[in-house]
């Protein structure tokens, strides 16, 4: 009997995972093309939340921030080791206290922010020395002013014409449907040679949302610049992706929504908080300039109990797809990925594909000593 029931437990995940393939069948496949790993030290945490791909002395690296060990760390991305070491000013007349995010520019000039301000934003070099220090003069006049610029993977900040061009979560009550507004602004520009900040008055929330209640996952956005320097919104909540030009002038938006995503929604579990609060929802987008195509994370819905874990976020217990857009945005490939096993939030584009880490917390092949990635690309 016992041999049995395995094997029923066998088909029927066979059957399921059969089921979940013929959903998602496209001409293009998303394939696995290599694998790779990071190395990493005592003072190095798995879990990268601040990050970057970049040009360091010619060679492509991934650039982190080592919050234990106060220093933005570059790793090269062809021998997995950490390349360079640049300090971060923690304490002292500059110091950040905590690192909210970087944006860099080349191995002279990288731009490091206080959580949650401009207020004290750095220009750093390459050795650590601090090169400017800012203090902008519009907008952060008062603690009510203070703009939460997130500065993450999913809404990098960048440098362009002397302005930092950020996105912005908005520190309100989720629970108030007053918040909810075409006022509600949130991406803007920080001129560094003005320190002026402004917003785009085309930047706020869709009408689906104004005048309801919604919990804190549903309401996010990722933010990304994309082919011919336009800018590409995908809403969490919503299967379209909204794109402008880079002044803001003209909006399309397409309709991509995974064949996985139920057609009907009841939007009710994304007003409260719920055990499954984040699935059912579109995470983040990037964008790979090297095949000039777009990836789009979604989160299913469980099937096992999501379980409070320390140390382990609700996320890693979720499948999820990965939506492949061309750069017209026309899904031309999804492909399914088991939950327990990734972790899709801390993935990056680089030149040979998407990396797709294994550092899930509920990963049993997990090691804290290294980094194993899978590296895809469309075919």
């Amino acid at each position: 009997m016992k041999f049995l029931r395995g094997f029923f437990v066998i088909l029927i995940f066979t059957i399921s995972c059969k089921n979940i393939e013929e959903k998602l069948d496209y001409d293009q496949e998303f394939t696995l093309k290599d694998s790779f790993e990071i190395n990493l030290d005592d003072k190095t945490d798995y879990n990268f939340y601040y990050y970057d791909v970049v040009n360091w002395n010619e060679r492509e690296c991934l650039v982190v921030i080592n919050q234990v060990n106060n220093s933005l760390d570059f790793y090269d991305l062809e021998s997995g080791n950490k390349k360079e070491t640049i300090p971060i000013p923690i304490d002292g007349p500059f110091g950040l206290g905590y690192v909210q995010g970087f944006t860099f520019v080349n191995s002279d000039s990288i731009f490091l922010y206080r959580r949650g301000t401009f207020r004290g934003t750095l220009l750093i070099n390459s050795l650590g020395e601090v090169k400017n220090s800012y203090m902008p003069g519009v907008k952060e006049q008062s603690a009510k002013d203070l703009i939460n610029h997130v500065s993450i993977p999913k809404n990098p900040t960048y440098y362009k014409n002397k302005n930092l061009y950020f996105l912005s979560y908005q520190l309100m009550d989720n629970k108030n449907p007053d918040n909810f507004n075409k006022d509600v602004l949130h991406a803007g520009k920080f001129g560094i040679d003005s320190l002026d900040i402004s917003f785009e008055k085309y930047s706020g929330f869709p009408p689906i949302f104004w005048d309801k209640t919604w919990n804190s996952p549903s309401t996010s956005v990722s933010r990304i610049m994309g082919h011919e320097d336009n800018w590409v919104y995908s809403w969490d909540l919503l299967d379209s992706v909204f794109v402008y030009d880079f002044d803001y002038k003209i909006k399309k938006s397409y309709y991509v929504k995974s064949k996985l995503r139920p057609s009907k929604l009841d939007y009710a579990e994304f007003s409260f908080p719920n055990e499954t609060m984040g699935s059912n929802l579109y995470y983040s987008i990037k964008y790979d300039r090297f095949r000039n195509c777009y990836y789009r994370i979604y989160f299913a819905k469980p099937k096992d109990k999501v379980e409070e874990i320390p140390g382990i976020h609700r996320f890693d217990f979720f499948p999820f797809v990965i939506v492949v857009l061309d750069e017209n945005f026309k899904i031309i490939v999804e492909k399914f990925f088991p939950a327990k096993k990734y972790k899709p939030t801390q993935s990056f584009v680089g030149e040979k594909g998407l990396y797709l880490p294994l550092s899930n917390g509920l990963n049993p092949e997990l090691k804290e000593n290294k980094i194993s990635y899978e590296l895809y690309q469309v075919q």
